[in-house]
């Protein structure tokens, strides 16, 4: 498969994006070892040699997050949750390929996006809140709510597919 770049609107025509030019306040995510060179305000560079997210401030990189005392959430990159984590710490689970959030208050990680399931009954096992689960049999959408509810609750009015993906 070619590289594509984004195709933007110039003088009032569709083009391919030249490889070498960017897009204005868009940021470039580079994952490597070594610092990447040509950085623009904004930039991030995930740091494969630590596993540490960062920012370029337009001098130098910065590392997004940090343990606490500025507000920061601490980021771990591992297939083992971290020991001792803090309320909104966040874990990229590289054996699950999910990032999650720490809620100290129920003491639980947690996907930071959520599952689409689509079949005629409902998932049981696997789910967790705010999933979306479509039952073609059914023609309805439901949300998962946890806690004390542990129900999909159906969503609002009953929308189609169609009607879902012409605004996705």
């Amino acid at each position: 498969m070619a590289l594509r770049n984004p195709i933007v609107l110039i003088n009032g025509q569709l083009q391919e994006l030249p490889g070498f030019d960017r897009i204005r306040n868009s940021g470039n995510i580079k994952r490597q070892v070594a610092p990447p060179t040509d950085n623009v305000d904004g930039d991030l560079w995930f740091d494969l040699g630590n596993n540490l997210l960062k920012i370029w401030s337009g001098t130098g990189f910065t590392t997004v997050g940090g343990g606490g005392g500025g507000g920061g959430a601490a980021v771990s990159v591992s297939p083992t949750e971290p020991a001792s984590p803090g309320n909104g710490s966040l874990w990229y689970d590289t054996s699950e390929g999910f990032l999650k959030v720490y809620l100290a208050a129920t003491v639980e990680w947690v996907p930071c996006e959520a599952k689409f399931f689509v079949q005629d009954n409902a998932p049981g096992t696997g789910v967790e809140q705010a999933d979306i689960w479509y039952s073609p049999l059914l023609n309805v959408f439901s949300m998962y709510i946890a806690g004390s509810t542990n129900a999909w609750i159906p969503m609002g009015s009953q929308l189609s597919v169609s009607d879902i993906l012409a605004f996705g």
